[in-house]
């Protein structure tokens, strides 16, 4: 055995691009077998295939552009993109949302937005363009599902790591906000009537209610929480792990880091206020995960890391299995 395949067979992440395809494709199959087995819509299948490509590929530039790994890339295409394809599907397949399958993509595509602005934002105390464009966002978010108004509590966050804090970020976040919030209210007057559209600051009132985990405890079986669990407590014990380790080579990407961990932890927690759309933070889960493993691939040049992350996904892609097999039928 050469020196060169045994480096590709103890770092097959970072020394052999043969297994990131691999990852991708095995998604990929898995969508077709999940249109031949379930009454899922093909569409919105391959639409979340599709759609985590692109957070893989804006991840992959965000870690570049910002310098947020030292040691590769991240090979996030083939962490994030699979991770989140399977997760995504799952959700949409087993926990049963109850909204349009467009409006999770969109919440997944702004997130990452935000989170691409964000990390621009670095000492620039007068970003009244990019901290705009995040509260606006925010306004369009949360006409969708308002519990998405809560990022505005992470705005001082956002400021505070990347060392932009100033009274003029902030009143862009906030004004970008209600911005967000006017143009729907105006689409909604518009298309569907005042009575339409009078009812969306309305539903702002329902955001602490949390009468949802009745439901949830009636209708989630093991397999469910089983998954909703793993990816929770994988996207919190990733997030501590960067902070502790101290990971990133440079003061903006330890903040950046910081920043990202922070952002991660808020959704857990948004979505235990949120008990109504699992499904949704479920697949923001997935892009926060694949950013923490992305991440730590950039910056730990570790064996045990790499193996890791590839049962992560592995492990994803064997539990959407699982359901499709004839015993659990």
């Amino acid at each position: 055995m050469g020196l060169s395949t045994l480096y590709q067979l103890l770092f097959p992440l970072s020394r052999n691009k043969g297994v990131s395809f691999f990852l991708i494709l095995l998604s990929a199959i898995l969508i077709v077998g999940q249109t031949l087995l379930t009454d899922g819509d093909p569409f919105v299948l391959w639409g979340n295939w599709l759609l985590s490509g692109a957070c893989a590929l804006a991840l992959w530039f965000v870690l570049g552009r910002f310098h947020l790994g030292g040691v590769s890339e991240g090979k996030s295409l083939g962490i994030a993109w699979p991770l989140m394809s399977v997760t995504q599907n799952f959700a949409y397949l087993y926990f049963a949302p109850d909204y349009p399958a467009y409006k999770g993509m969109l919440q997944v595509a702004a997130l990452m937005l935000i989170v691409s602005l964000a990390l621009s934002i670095w000492q620039d105390e007068r970003a009244t363009v990019r901290c705009l464009a995040v509260g606006l966002l925010i306004g369009l978010s949360s006409a969708l599902f308002p519990h998405t108004v809560l990022w505005l509590l992470m705005g001082p966050v956002i400021v505070y790591h990347t060392r932009s804090v100033s009274s003029r970020n902030i009143f862009s976040i906030l004004t970008g906000t209600v911005l967000g919030l006017w143009i729907m209210y105006c689409y909604l007057y518009v298309l569907y009537g005042q009575e339409e559209a009078d009812a969306l600051p309305l539903q702002f009132a329902e955001i602490f209610n949390l009468s949802g985990y009745a439901t949830i405890f009636q209708t989630f079986q093991v397999w469910q929480w089983l998954y909703l669990a793993l990816m929770a407590l994988l996207v919190i014990a990733y997030s501590i792990s960067a902070a502790v380790l101290g990971t990133g080579h440079s003061v903006r990407a330890s903040d950046s880091i910081m920043l990202l961990c922070n952002l991660s932890i808020a959704v857990v927690i948004f979505m235990c206020l949120d008990p109504n759309h699992t499904a949704l933070y479920i697949c923001q889960l997935s892009l926060f995960l694949g950013i923490q493993l992305s991440v730590h691939q950039a910056n730990l040049h570790s064996s045990a890391n790499e193996w890791w992350t590839i049962l992560i996904i592995l492990g994803g892609i064997v539990l959407s299995v699982l359901p499709l097999l004839p015993i659990w039928m």
